[in-house]
């Protein structure tokens, strides 16, 4: 039992004799980190403390240079260096081409700074020197008028001498003119009154003549009216009839045809079977002929129906353009423009108007020429442009002279834009060709015209109102 404890003992006494060597040595190793540890940090202090005097030496030596150079210590690295740039920006500006190339520091602005001094030194010299000889020219030049001045003055005392002389004489003819001009002004009152008198007389002639200009005037309007009621063949005030309709088709057939010197393309406008008067009534669709079948029958398209007024037989027909066994005359004048281009479109004006029946019998083009000749019969002046100041005066002479002509025969003016919208023109609209235009419509199960032409509907016609009567003819 007691060799045990004795063994306990001895093996807790080695462990204790290893754990104090253990100890030992970490404390000897720990004591001898910290001891280099301190060292090196002794070292980095001194180095931290060089470090921040040589800082606040370079920031004292930059404070100083950047308030030398003209700015403040509190400024910013880039506002100072910008202001630098700003700087030297100033002086290229003024600078020869040269310096502007050269100067990118300070260290080189005094050195380029005296060579410019020194060229501009030079100019100096220079124009000094052509001052003195510009001085030089300018003495013997004022030497010159100096000469000119005494001689200027010589002749002024001649001239000052022959004045006073001819005063004398003067004094001594003045009663003479006095005389002379009382009595001219005399005779120029006794005139004046004269030519006023004259003038009265020929004021009065002109309103006589003013009046009786407009009374004949008054007169011709009133005997073409009375003409027209007697030459218009149409009884009840329109051009004819629906005699059947197609809907299927879209076709309507009317009772006029080759007597009436029917054509295709003739648009009309359709009425109600009791409208007593087209020019006032509300049209209730539109129609376009295609085919002429016989003397008192034609096909044609329907263009414009009412679904809850539709087109049906003995509906009136109308046009303000056509007239049966008519053919209706135009006159016109001005720049023809539809589309406002600046080309003229009267070619394609004329080909509306023979669409239609009608025919132009004067016109003034774009030149001045006055073809033709305006008559009683003539329906409309169709007027284009009016030409300005800046115009040919030819052409300002004969639109003149077609509008004193319609003025005479109490012919009608129509405003071209008025007269297009009549017939249902628009700038877009095609009439119809012998190939289908873009957005135009077959009608379906149709065959071709006789002329080889098909049967189409065109897309653009923009149907027509008639036009109220107007106070100097058709329009």
């Amino acid at each position: 039992m007691a060799a045990r404890e004795n063994q306990g003992l001895q093996i807790a006494l080695i462990i204790f004799v290893m754990l104090t060597i253990v100890l030992a040595v970490t404390t000897y190793l720990g004591f001898d980190n910290w001891k280099q540890t301190k060292v090196s940090l002794e070292e980095t202090n001194k180095k931290a403390e060089l470090a921040e005097s040589l800082a606040a030496k370079k920031t004292s030596e930059r404070n100083e240079l950047v308030e030398y150079l003209g700015h403040k210590a509190e400024d910013k690295h880039e506002d100072i260096m910008a202001k630098v740039g700003e700087a030297l920006k100033a002086y290229s500006a003024f600078s020869e081409k040269k310096v502007q190339q050269t100067i990118t520091d300070y260290s080189k602005l005094a050195a380029e700074l005296n060579k410019a001094l020194k060229a501009k030194d030079e100019t100096i010299n220079s124009l000094n020197d052509d001052n003195l000889k510009k001085d030089a020219t300018y003495k013997e030049e004022v030497g010159k008028l100096d000469a000119a001045k005494k001689e200027v003055e010589a002749n002024f005392a001649t001239l000052q001498k022959k004045y006073t002389d001819n005063e004398t004489e003067y004094k001594t003819n003045r009663t003479e003119w006095d005389k002379y001009k009382t009595d001219t002004n005399t005779q120029i009152n006794e005139l004046q009154a004269q030519l006023v008198a004259a003038n009265d007389k020929v004021t009065n002639l002109q309103k006589q003549l003013v009046a009786k200009d407009k009374f004949y005037q008054d007169i011709v309007k009133q005997q073409r009216k009375e003409i027209e009621k007697i030459a218009d063949p149409r009884p009840t005030l329109t051009d004819g009839k629906i005699v059947y309709v197609d809907e299927r088709s879209h076709e309507a057939y009317v009772n006029i045809g080759f007597d009436d010197n029917l054509q295709r393309r003739v648009s009309f406008s359709v009425y109600s079977n009791e409208t007593n008067d087209t020019a006032s009534a509300q049209k209730k669709g539109a129609i376009e002929v295609i085919e002429v079948i016989g003397p008192k029958f034609a096909k044609a398209r329907i263009l414009e129906n009412s679904v809850s007024d539709p087109i049906m037989p003995g509906d009136f027909i109308d046009s303000q353009l056509w007239y049966p066994g008519k053919q209706q005359k135009f006159a016109i004048a001005g720049l023809i423009d539809f589309d406002k281009d600046g080309v003229s479109d009267r070619a394609q004006l004329r080909d509306i108007i023979s669409a239609n029946g009608g025919v132009v019998v004067a016109d003034v083009n774009e030149k001045g020429d006055f073809i033709g000749q305006i008559t009683s019969d003539t329906a409309s002046l169709i007027l284009g442009t009016q030409p300005d100041d800046r115009s040919d005066p030819k052409l300002v002479k004969a639109w003149g002279d077609i509008k004193k002509d319609a003025q005479k025969f109490g012919i009608g003016e129509v405003n071209l834009d008025k007269f297009l919208d009549s017939v249902g023109y628009t700038p877009q609209s095609q009439s119809v060709a012998t190939q289908p235009q873009s957005g135009a419509t077959l009608i379906p199960g149709r065959p071709r015209l006789k002329d080889g032409s098909p049967d189409i509907v065109n897309p653009n016609f923009r149907p027509r109102v008639p036009p109220a009567a107007g106070k100097n003819g058709a329009f």
